[in-house]
């Protein structure tokens, strides 16, 4: 994961992981860390400028405190300045990394599969419009400006599967790549710019080494494939049999790691 290991050593290792299943959760737990502490790098720069004279308002409490309850001492004999700027500085270098770390590990939105499209409707498109299109480069730069974010064109021609437009909307945070398959069932990819989703009660297996988290739905609702990376979550939808959805499911996620 750090990329230390030569072709032949990263290979071996990935050979070994994909047949022990400790060092399978090992993996998956150091990848959930690097997820969760990805955040840091935009932890804020500045705190609010009230902080300064509330930190330094309470620090001349805690010395008053101390006075009243040691009679007889002179109030020169308090915690130096030289300390109690000491502390100040600490946690003031310290208060945007807990901040992040906070945010990072705080479980995020919920979020209902059921009311994800997979195909485009009237209200598939959300706050900022549709683009009808069979061009994956446009529908993503598309996406990427509406969004403020950028996102990676998925192709999925390999697998029989062809572009029909995409979708965003930027108060959810949400952009949406429409395809069709071979046999021409909708297929959807949502990319949502939200980390620690509550998807309760669903299962995780592992396809071709990578794990997904899947809703098997019943009757005419479509099945689902759910994964995490780069900070994203990601949601795939169709109306074809599990085995298939991950397929594609796969191919999406290789898409995104790799060109982002």
């Amino acid at each position: 994961m750090d990329g230390e290991l030569d072709e032949t050593n990263r290979e071996a290792v990935s050979a070994h992981v994909s047949r022990c299943a400790e060092c399978a959760a090992v993996a998956r737990g150091l990848r959930a860390y690097r997820e969760r502490m990805g955040c840091l790098r935009t932890a804020p720069a500045a705190l609010p400028p009230q902080f300064r004279t509330d930190l330094s308002a309470a620090l001349d409490r805690v010395d008053r405190g101390r006075e009243a309850t040691k009679p007889g001492r002179h109030a020169s004999q308090s915690l130096p300045l030289g300390r109690r700027a000491a502390v100040a500085l600490v946690l003031l270098l310290l208060t945007p990394l807990m901040w992040a770390t906070v945010s990072a590990l705080r479980p995020g939105p919920r979020i209902l599969l059921a009311a994800l499209p997979v195909k485009p409707t009237t209200t598939a498109a959300g706050t900022n419009g549709f683009l009808a299109t069979d061009d994956v480069d446009r529908a993503a730069t598309w996406v990427g400006e509406r969004l403020g974010a950028a996102t990676t064109p998925v192709n999925l021609t390999l697998l029989g599967a062809t572009c029909v437009g995409a979708a965003a909307d930027r108060g959810l945070r949400r952009g949406t790549f429409f395809y069709r398959t071979a046999a021409g069932q909708p297929l959807a990819l949502h990319v949502l710019l939200v980390r620690n989703p509550q998807l309760p009660g669903l299962p995780t297996v592992r396809f071709e080494g990578a794990p997904f988290r899947i809703a098997q739905a019943s009757g005419t609702a479509p099945n689902g494939a759910v994964w995490q990376a780069e900070g994203r979550t990601f949601v795939a939808l169709g109306r074809v049999p599990v085995p298939e959805l991950l397929r594609y499911a796969r191919e999406m996620d290789r898409h995104c790691r790799e060109r982002r």
